[in-house]
């Protein structure tokens, strides 16, 4: 048994390293002037302007004096600028070929492309060209409002922006101060297809090298085939900000960050990541890689393409070290799912080992059933996210991956799906569940609807949200568990905690007052039962049982329940193959198997349909004859009893009738709940100033009463054995009213409606 204080100090997850990361990394963004900033102190450093105009320049005036300005890009080529020096580009020009000027800034003083006059940002055409602009080595260099294109005919190793090192020395000298910003970068025809091994450096932003300070802040990058914002390094790159960039229509990942250290990657939107490319094999819309210690907060990832794999929104990589955490972020409509974490490799280079993937206080809206593959359960943290995909059966499991020790941590999250499957060795806590299915071990489960305000209207940046907000009697307030280090504020920035925390991304501002919501007993064992969820392949149904050629086929001609969508259609082809899904059981327990049919044998009775229930060895347990229902939907129900087994297989097979089926479920037969004797009482003990014990009077049941909850409001505070009758509440603060409950349930999930109740106000 464990009370509030002992579940608060279990639950701190590295917080004095995500402190210490959380510190580092704010120090980047305050040690990273913006835009405007930036432009006023070069203003003010002493250095000369130069002037380059396409219409009205000279390559032999002395361009410094925009009555007198260069013409060319090779004239600003052949020159070699110092610190403090500025190169201005008219608005409104065009320039074709690369620009790549010579020579280094200084931290007091860099050297800064921009524009000057009135008019479209100055344009950089590279026109099949390795990059429209290039810097090779140099450092403190500050690149701001210009349009750059590189399109061509075919595609090859290309960028828009191009700063790079001079070889593979992962010891070179770091390249400081590299900042690009405000840039429109678009039509790039870069490489996308995995086989090409330069498609790592065919982005349209790409950063290839050692870098001290880099800042990538504000820019437009679209239409391009390569990749969006890319950077990989040789050595270890440190400091690194990527900012306010939107990234919209690539042939690959929108934003990668590779081999640095200290990353911060906040406030970009990623839109149709992969549209425009093929062959590409991997993407995500965003993700590090051998990266130690980054935080990625307050990004927007929508509609990423899932070729062959993946197709995440985000992505925690191969090779990571210290602590990789993503908060605050909205994943929409991503075709891989919402999440991705890949298998635990060794650290890259001097890298530290990883200690932890955290995941927390994220809305993921329609992410291919909001997927979460987990390939490093033993050290990632998912806690109070917002999946939320109606249509959809959730999967979290680790992707075939064994050998871990602990399995991930999944606390307080709002899982608003049709169903899930989740794996069984992950480690559950409060979270809320709706749909059908067998909910995971979860010791402090909710089952409800969360009562978003307006889920499933969120858009491109950002728009409707604010829908994923609680209402007021929402049952995820104050039902969560105390999570040290988290974060101190949820998606929309309020405060944590208000009372105890809420289950999901918001935290409401508000204490709740209202008790727990009543349980809603059994539910169907079966995933999509109703075939409502538009599920692609081979699962959770099994399709083509006993041959490959299934007779069966999604079908919205007919359905059984008002306001459903689909059915099942069986064609009628005859050869008993069929439909199957197999279940997790309790041993020695009875289930009702059962499903609806309208079917139509055309007056053949040896045209049937079988339903039938098997062991996992094929071995027959009971089956049922469905015949010519004669156009009216009719339910066919089996009472099996489980014996030993686990598991247990529900299967339809084709004998030669054509109709529909539907509603399939399987529940425990016990649909009787636990009840309270008269008299039954909740009574309360203090034992001292701040704990109270709790006694009940034990329930009663047909079969046998397994197990109480304990509530302290609508929060559930613990699980006791159904012999035991009483809990101690410890860590209740002076002169503050409490509301206790408790249910009884028994083995099948039955729960006592209602439960026993008592207000108390401590000393």
């Amino acid at each position: 048994m464990m009370n509030m204080n002992d579940k608060l100090i279990r639950l701190i997850v590295f917080p004095l390293m995500v402190a210490l990361l959380t510190a580092s990394l704010s120090t980047i963004r305050e040690a990273s002037p913006s835009s405007a900033q930036s432009r006023e102190q070069q203003q003010s450093v002493t250095g000369t302007v130069y002037y380059v105009d396409s219409f009205d320049g000279n390559d032999a005036n002395p361009g410094t004096n925009s009555d007198a300005p260069w013409k060319s890009l090779g004239k600003v080529n052949a020159t070699t600028f110092s610190s403090g020096d500025r190169i201005l580009f008219k608005a409104g020009g065009a320039w074709t070929g690369t620009l790549k000027p010579a020579g280094s800034g200084s931290a007091a003083a860099p050297i800064t492309i921009d524009s000057y006059g009135v008019g479209s940002k100055p344009l950089i055409m590279g026109n099949g060209t390795r990059a429209a602009i290039e810097l090779t080595m140099q450092e403190y260099w500050t690149i701001q409002n210009l349009e750059v294109t590189n399109d061509s005919a075919q595609a090859a190793l290309r960028s828009g922006i191009y700063i790079h090192g001079t070889g593979s020395d992962p010891a070179a000298p770091p390249m400081r101060g590299i900042r690009i910003l405000n840039m429109d970068v678009h039509h790039v025809k870069g490489i996308h297809n995995y086989l090409d091994g330069d498609v790592w450096r065919s982005a349209a932003i790409q950063a290839s090298g050692v870098f001290e300070n880099l800042e990538i802040d504000g820019n437009h990058v679209h239409d391009v085939t390569g990749g969006g914002i890319f950077h990989f390094s040789p050595g270890t790159s440190r400091d690194l900000v990527f900012r306010n960039n939107v990234v919209n229509k690539t042939g690959r990942d929108g934003i990668i960050v590779a081999q640095a250290k200290n990353v911060l990657v906040e406030s970009n939107t990623v839109l149709d990541a992969g549209i425009n490319g093929q062959g590409f094999r991997w993407i995500a819309g965003m993700f590090p890689t051998c990266v130690e210690d980054a935080i990625f907060q307050y990004n927007e990832v929508a509609r990423t393409v899932k070729e062959i794999t993946d197709g995440q929104g985000l992505d925690a990589d191969v090779r990571n070290g210290g602590t990789i955490i993503f908060q605050y972020n909205y994943s929409r409509d991503n075709q891989g799912g919402f999440l991705l974490v890949t298998e635990e490799l060794t650290p890259y280079r001097d890298s530290a080992p990883l200690q932890a993937n955290i995941i927390r206080y994220n809305i993921s809206q329609n992410d291919a059933g909001g997927e979460m593959k987990i390939r490093a359960p033993e050290k990632t943290y998912v806690y109070n996210n917002d999946i939320y995909c109606p249509d959809c059966i959730l999967r979290i499991g680790s992707d075939g991956f064994t050998g871990y020790g602990e399995g991930a941590k999944l606390w307080n999250n709002i899982f608003a799906v049709a169903g899930g499957a989740y794996q069984p060795d992950f480690m559950y806590d409060s979270n809320l569940y709706t749909g059908i299915g067998v909910l995971p071990d979860d010791p402090n489960p909710v089952k409800a609807d969360p009562l978003f305000i307006s889920p499933g209207y969120g858009s491109d940046f950002k728009t409707g949200v604010d829908g994923y907000r609680l209402q007021a009697a929402s049952p995820a307030i104050n039902a969560g568990k105390p999570i040290a280090d988290n974060g101190s504020r949820d998606y929309w920035g309020n405060p944590l905690y208000v009372g105890y925390p809420d289950i999901g991304a918001f935290e409401y501002p508000e204490a709740a007052a209202h008790g727990p919501a009543p349980d809603p007993g059994p539910v169907n064992m079966l995933l999509n039962p109703g075939f409502e969820a538009p599920v692609a392949g081979n699962w959770p149904w099994s399709y083509g049982y006993g041959d490959p050629a299934s007779p069966f086929a999604y079908t919205t001609g007919q359905n059984h329940t008002a306001g459903g969508a689909r059915s099942l259609m069986l064609t009628g082809k005859g050869g008993y193959r069929g439909v199957r899904q197999d279940i997790r059981v309790l041993p020695n327990t009875d289930y009702v198997f059962s499903l609806y049919a309208n079917t139509n044998n055309s007056g053949i009775s040896s045209k049937i349909a079988v339903f039938k229930v098997l062991d996992m060895q094929e071995a027959t347990i009971g089956q049922a004859i469905i015949g010519h229902t004669g156009g009216d939907w009719q339910r066919f129900s089996l009472v099996v009893n489980s014996g030993s087994r686990t598991s247990l297989r529900l299967a339809v097979l084709d004998g030669g009738i054509s109709g529909y089926f539907d509603d399939f479920s399987v529940v425990p037969a016990d649909a009787v709940a636990p009840t309270w004797p008269n008299g039954s009482v909740l009574s309360a003990t203090y034992g001292s100033s701040a704990s109270v014990l709790l006694t009940w009077t034990p329930a009663t049941d047909n079969t046998g009463v397994t197990q109480y909850r304990v509530y302290e409001a609508n929060r559930m505070l613990s699980t006791v054995v159904g012999s035991v009758y009483n809990y101690t509440v410890n860590g209740l603060e002076l002169g503050s009213d409490y509301a206790f409950t408790v249910k009884a349930g028994d083995k099948v999930g039955n729960w006592s409606e209602p439960g026993l109740t008592i207000g108390i106000r401590t000393p």
